[in-house]
């Protein structure tokens, strides 16, 4: 079977309802400090109900079944982050698609409403600086990081979006696949009016139903997507929503002399090619458009710069930029934001071949740079300097984000935790920031000063694709700031060690869909 043809994407089995669901199971998060009165209180029920408080022991995400109760274990409540319901949710939508119920109702108890006031009125005590002496005496001092404001909508909208991304499998080729339930039915029991449930229940499906298919496109291996399959899939895919694409393949790409790109796909048999969407909004207005663009690397081998074979297979992911830039402008065209939002995916497979591009090969980029290339493996900043400077001339935006998975050296610095961001503006970084901790996405501002150009001149061109060892992220960000005007509000997110897990539990590890809760509330922000 040719898996090429066809790119099916797996449809959620998960619907949820703004209401308690008759004759379902209860699911009732619990803190270890939740005792046997506060439930029996809750649910009014007999002392002799519970004859035992171990199950509210559970670690996050574990869970205790008794009649027609689940218990969510939350952690200690002296603990909580929201991040918890990230975890907890992300589990039980995990065991909810494999062998849990098939008809549940969530609940939020009062615990839960006061342990989400307590853990934002730590925000303004977490600093030692400012604690008064008579806390820092008499109170048990935890420090939580990340920590802003966070409301009951919010937490909801994150449990929704956990518990759909946790019931997503990935296991795209297993035979048992199938096996596994086609349909759940979950209610909600929270203190909301229902029309604020039913806006949030509305956003948080579209949203999470797009995090799953850049989760899915990114898990696709090298056999299946490729710049030619990836167009494919682009263009069936966009059918179903008010956005316009246009393709440029190898010859377009010659006359606009994108050799960055061409220089990166030369050593495959299947041509690059440059993917542009267009998200105009209904009324039309004169405000400048907000510019994405994706390394969308389809594999990377590294090019004759060969990268070493272990964990080269988990390498399909190199394309996650070009994903996160995709679904971006959906789901800007989802909210219907005011300004239009213009996506640039740069599409190549990275191959050694007779025809690969060699160290020590000189090109010039689209905007008249020239670029020595000293290490083929350095390759998604070639393609993202033509789709930077090309976006740019051709659509003159009034912010430029980017997204790639750039450097291993960001993995280094941050782990697989934080996203690195460089940003050439105070104020709009504090927009992405504010937008980071709504969206419980972390990121990590590092610098991108100029000193660091020293490390990127090359003896025979304008400048040269990498900079030693020392520093690489930010080298790789002032090889990008070539073809970025310093006028521009300009940000590089570099998701190497966000966008894929090597490791974890089943419902967390490989492709994450990191960026698309930041690009929801950054797009608000900006509207």
């Amino acid at each position: 079977m040719d898996l090429t043809k066809e790119i099916n994407l797996k449809k959620s089995i998960l619907h949820f309802h703004t209401k308690e669901l008759k004759d379902s199971f209860l699911v009732v998060p619990v803190f270890q400090e939740t005792t046997n009165q506060e439930i029996n209180t809750i649910f009014n029920l007999k002392e002799e109900f519970f004859k035992e408080e171990l199950f509210f022991k559970k670690k996050v995400g574990e869970y205790y079944q008794i009649q027609n109760f689940i218990f969510l274990g939350l952690g200690e409540r002296k603990k909580f982050h929201p991040e918890v319901f990230l975890n907890a949710f992300k589990n039980f939508g995990y065991s909810l698609a494999s062998s849990g119920p098939s008809k549940i109702t969530i609940f939020f108890p009062f615990y839960l409403e006061e342990a989400l006031i307590e853990y934002t009125d730590k925000k303004t005590k977490n600093d030692p600086m400012t604690r008064s002496k008579e806390n820092k005496k008499n109170e048990e001092f935890i420090l939580l990081d990340y920590i802003t404001n966070f409301d009951l909508s919010q937490a909801l909208k994150i449990i929704l979006i956990s518990i759909e991304i946790g019931a997503y499998s990935l296991d795209i080729y297993k035979k048992n696949q199938n096996s596994k339930k086609t349909k759940i039915e979950i209610g909600l029991k929270v203190n909301l009016l229902q029309k604020q449930i039913l806006d949030i229940l509305n956003e948080s499906k579209n949203l999470a139903e797009l995090i799953n298919y850049y989760r899915f496109i990114c898990s696709l291996p090298g056999n299946v997507i490729n710049p030619e399959t990836y167009e494919n899939f682009i263009k069936k895919f966009i059918k179903n929503y008010k956005v316009k694409v246009k393709i440029f393949k190898e010859k377009e790409l010659k006359k606009l002399g994108m050799n960055g790109i061409l220089a990166v796909g030369s050593g495959s048999k299947t041509p690059p090619r440059m993917v542009v969407i267009e998200y105009q909004p209904e009324e039309k207005t004169n405000l400048k458009p907000l510019l994405l663009c994706g390394k969308g690397i389809t594999f990377d081998t590294g090019g004759i710069s060969l990268k070493p074979s272990q964990d080269m297979h988990e390498m399909k992911y190199d394309m996650s930029g070009s994903a996160l830039t995709l679904f971006g402008v959906i789901l800007g065209s989802f909210l219907k934001v005011k300004y239009p939002i213009i996506g640039i995916l740069g599409l190549a497979e990275n191959m050694p071949d007779g025809k690969a591009s060699r160290p020590g090969d000189v090109y010039y980029a689209y905007n008249g740079t020239s670029v020595e290339i000293q290490n083929t493996d350095a390759e998604g900043r070639l393609v993202l300097g033509d789709i930077l400077s090309y976006g740019i001339k051709q659509y003159n935006p009034k912010f430029v984000l980017d997204f790639a998975t750039l450097t291993g050296a960001c993995i280094i610095a941050l782990g697989h935790h934080a996203t690195g961001v460089m940003c050439t503006s105070d104020e709009f970084y504090k927009k992405i920031e504010t937008a980071s901790y709504l969206s419980l996405e972390r990121i990590w501002r590092l610098p991108h000063w100029s000193i660091y150009d020293e490390q990127l001149k090359s003896d025979i061109a304008d400048i040269k694709n990498i900079g030693g060892k020392a520093a690489g992220t930010i080298t790789a960000m002032r090889f990008l700031s070539k073809f970025v005007p310093t006028e521009i509000p300009w940000a590089h997110f570099d998701i190497a060690g966000t966008a894929w897990l090597p490791n974890g539990p089943e419902h967390s590890k490989g492709s994450t869909g990191w960026g698309l809760r930041l690009l929801y509330e950054l797009f608000k922000l900006l509207n």
